[in-house]
């Protein structure tokens, strides 16, 4: 990443405000009104667990910062078929390296009409990984567009 690009993330952040982004796609991927409320009144952490909470075995999963797709492979257990067929036709060498290092070649595994991959940064030294409905793509880029790697 550039300086100009990684100083642009970094007032793009600060701008919006450190959780916008969390609220704002938990709201898109359709949680009710208490988990929104919770997740403003939470601190950041306590608000991406929120978040991680109500996405876990539907939307997405948390990774380690040095996961692989293989291990995103592990834990996305509730890929469709075309998901996993499309996500395993990835080169053994891609398989291999960590998502920070690739992350465009991996999103671009997924396409249309299936769910759409994406990576966001954490708070902390992990990634959460969602898997994002053809439809809400363009809202979810724009509404995490500091935080996606």
């Amino acid at each position: 990443m550039s300086f100009v690009s990684w100083l642009k993330r970094s007032f793009g952040r600060t701008a919006e405000g450190t959780k916008a982004h969390l609220v704002g796609t938990a709201q898109l991927l359709g949680a009710d009104a208490i988990i929104l409320e919770r997740m403003k009144n939470a601190s950041d952490e306590e608000s991406e667990q929120i978040l991680f909470e109500s996405i876990e075995g539907r939307h997405g999963t948390v990774v380690d910062w040095k996961a692989s797709l293989e291990d995103i492979l592990e834990n996305l257990e509730y890929l469709s078929d075309q998901e996993r067929d499309a996500l395993m036709r990835a080169s053994a060498s891609l398989a291999k390296q960590r998502i920070y290092e690739v992350p465009r070649q991996l999103t671009e595994l997924l396409q249309p009409p299936l769910r759409a991959l994406r990576i966001v940064e954490t708070f902390g030294d992990s990634y959460f990984i969602f898997l994002v409905p053809p439809q809400l793509v363009e809202a979810f880029d724009r509404t995490n567009k500091h935080w996606l790697i």
